[in-house]
């Protein structure tokens, strides 16, 4: 590693690290991590990393302010609470790269390529990076443009939820299939933006320029429009609360609905996409994604949703009798007093999800197999749901996962447990009668 210098000249070019001396760094670094010896934290305060592979490397927690990252290759690296406050990454390829609680106040990302990246409560509000001065004054250091820029980035099934983006440049940026709950884009600069099937529950976007942006068939409920540029910005088929756009600044979004979208009215149109999509191995028509959404006493008999996603979806009453829901992602889900009789939940995850009084009566709960013509298998997973008073008869839960399931006074009569994993399940008052439990775990 290049010696680290103290800046006297706020103009003094960056440190600059070749693979080796960067490769070096971080070894050590995640030694430090690790907690072995010869570790040292990353410390890289106005360094210049540009156009290296750092693919996969661990430097959570880094000191990284001020680094040059120009086109670097970061794809899949471990970023989680580092500090790169005003870090220069134009261009650099962030692909599935975890920057969960980063410091990127001021940091300058236009270009760069976030599809997959993790941003959960990550800050990227606006910043001025500074460096002392001879006479040991700060002094601000020019990047490219001031403040946050995510300027023409590619971010699509990327999670920013809950991430901090007031203020912030983010002008041509897809945001296409990505998680955006709870962020905040107050006073952002978000025109021709495309937000496309987002998932943006409680996202405020007050005071913000979405002028030409486009949120099809985004999810917008709980949004915050106080204030918003919406000129231009087509909102065609998303869902969004009555008089959500009763305060922007102009009236001339496109396709803006008038009064309440119901989701419900919009499932057939949905499942019609997703069906398309199943049967072209994503190549056509559009993924399920109903995160979050509110679905009480639907009536989805018989509906083809392989793969779904419904995560943390409220299913209360819901009635999905027969419907084919195998590798769906049903995790945390609400579904009290839900109707899943005969439904095709094959490699299926339930986890966490409240299932109190639901009715799976004969329904398909075995593993996903020969995926993708492999020998791979999905167990479906029903860990920590609430099961409780839940009419599991006749069910097939061969090798299924229901540790620390709460299944009390379920009904489980002829139900197939065989290799069913059961550990740390609440069975208290449960009836078992006629139910197969060879080789099942059920050690405490």
């Amino acid at each position: 590693m290049a010696p680290e210098t103290e800046a006297t000249d706020p103009s003094e070019e960056w440190t600059k690290l070749s693979q080796a001396e960067a490769m070096h760094v971080v070894a050590r670094h995640e030694a430090f991590l690790e907690r072995r010896s010869g570790g040292q934290r990353a410390l890289l305060t106005f360094h210049d990393l540009s156009g290296l592979d750092l693919a996969g490397a661990n430097l959570r927690e880094a000191e990284l302010t001020g680094v040059k990252m120009r086109g670097t290759n970061l794809a899949g690296a471990g970023l989680q609470e580092a500090e790169m406050f005003g870090a220069d990454l134009g261009g650099a390829n962030l692909r599935a790269a975890d920057l969960t609680r980063a410091d990127l106040r001021g940091a300058f990302l236009k270009g760069a390529d976030l599809t997959e990246a993790k941003l959960i409560r990550t800050d990227l509000r606006e910043g001025t990076l500074a460096r002392y001065n001879a006479e040991r004054n700060p002094a601000p250091v020019a990047v490219d443009e001031a403040g946050s820029n995510l300027g023409e980035v590619t971010a699509r099934r990327a999670d920013f939820s809950q991430s901090k983006l007031a203020n912030a440049f983010v002008v041509q940026t897809d945001f296409t299939d990505a998680i955006l709950h709870n962020a905040s884009f107050q006073s952002a600069d978000l025109r021709h933006s495309v937000f496309e099937r987002a998932m943006m529950q409680g996202v405020d976007l007050s005071e913000s320029n979405l002028a030409g942006a486009s949120f099809k068939q985004a999810n917008l409920t709980n949004a915050n429009f106080s204030g918003a540029d919406t000129d231009d910005a087509n909102f065609e088929g998303a869902l969004l609360d009555p008089e959500a756009l009763s305060k922007t600044q102009s009236r001339d979004a496109v396709n803006a609905p008038q009064g309440e979208v119901k989701l419900a009215d919009r499932m057939p149109a949905i499942i019609a996409q997703h069906d398309i999509w199943a049967g072209s191995s994503g190549k056509k028509g559009e993924r399920a994604r109903l995160n979050g959404a509110d679905l009480d006493n639907v009536d989805l008999t018989g509906a083809k949703l392989p793969a779904a996603i419904f995560k943390e979806a409220q299913l209360n009453r819901a009635c999905l009798a027969k419907a084919q829901l195998a590798a769906a992602d049903l995790s945390e889900i609400s579904a009290v007093q839900a109707d899943f009789r005969l439904a095709g939940l094959r490699g299926a995850n339930l986890a966490g999800a409240n299932l109190n009084k639901a009715n799976f009566a004969g329904a398909d709960l075995t593993p996903l197999r020969n995926l993708r013509g492999t020998d791979r298998t999905i167990p479906a997973n029903l860990g920590a749901a609430n099961l409780a008073g839940a009419n599991l008869s006749g069910a097939k839960l061969s090798n299924c996962n229901l540790a620390k399931a709460n299944l009390r006074d379920a009904d489980l009569t002829d139900c197939d447990l065989t290799g069913a994993e059961l550990r740390g399940a609440e069975l208290h008052g449960a009836n078992l009668s006629g139910a197969r439990l060879d080789g099942t775990l059920l050690a405490k």
